[in-house]
């Protein structure tokens, strides 16, 4: 019975996330998953938010909807990269560029984000990391890496 109910649950999560990226799709397109939202989905944090995040060219905002939150960051044209469609409604930044966006969104906030202390760094190809902190301006990465446990 406990079963049922837990797969109850994930599978309205499950549809509310769907809901929540068509949603996004049409209301501040385009956009793209990322930041601590495709952090989690690839499995390099465990402390994922409860709001699907996404990167947009249109104007940063919050969504409230009946199926949960919608963040909006506004990027750049020329940041709006490193993402491909996985099957989803909505194309997820790889993992990577999920990382520098959410260290830039950091770095605009003038924090040193708590998650990355334990964030997974063994999947992640450091040479593409710096190539794109070096595309986007983020002058203190390896700052962020020495906060890190992936020396």
């Amino acid at each position: 019975m406990k079963s049922s109910a837990l797969q109850g649950i994930f599978l309205t999560a499950l549809e509310n996330r769907k809901k929540l990226e068509h949603i996004a799709k049409e209301y501040n397109g385009p956009v793209y998953v990322t930041y601590l939202d495709a952090l989690g989905r690839y499995g390099l944090i465990t402390d994922v938010p409860d709001a699907l995040q996404c990167a947009t060219l249109g104007d940063s905002t919050v969504l409230e909807t009946p199926h949960g939150a919608i963040e909006f960051y506004n990027l750049p044209e020329d940041f709006f990269f490193g993402y491909h469609k996985n099957g989803n409604l909505l194309p997820i930044a790889e993992p990577e560029k999920s990382l520098i966006d959410a260290l830039m969104l950091s770095e605009q906030e003038g924090i040193i984000p708590a998650w990355l202390e334990n964030l997974d760094w063994r999947d992640l190809d450091l040479k593409k990391l710096n190539q794109y902190a070096e595309r986007m301006g983020i002058s203190n990465f390896y700052e962020y890496l020495s906060y890190s446990r992936v020396s």
